[in-house]
């Protein structure tokens, strides 16, 4: 078929889009354009405006709680280890 594309193409232009939108200085007269050439550039065109889009909107940062944290204890064993190798050269 004349107009078959395959899969991954509208993915990596949304990929695209969302990498790019931040990065422009007028998103929206980007992805407008974008669409208007989507007729002759293809489904690829539609998913880069779609991409820009999306990063133009704004998302909510989630509230953690104040009231609670969680504390890591990690015993990082391999670090003492070089801590006392570096004593012994120095000595």
């Amino acid at each position: 078929m004349k107009n078959d594309v395959p899969a991954a193409v509208p993915l990596i232009a949304l990929i695209a889009g969302i990498a790019c939108g931040p990065l422009l200085v007028n998103p929206l007269f980007a992805a407008i354009a974008l669409i208007a050439i989507a007729p002759r550039a293809g489904r690829a065109a539609l998913f880069a405006a779609l991409g820009i889009l999306l990063t133009q909107h704004p998302s909510p940062n989630p509230q953690l709680p104040t009231d609670r944290f969680v504390v890591i204890f990690v015993d990082d064993e391999a670090a003492r280890r070089r801590e006392g190798k570096k004593e012994q050269h120095v000595a």
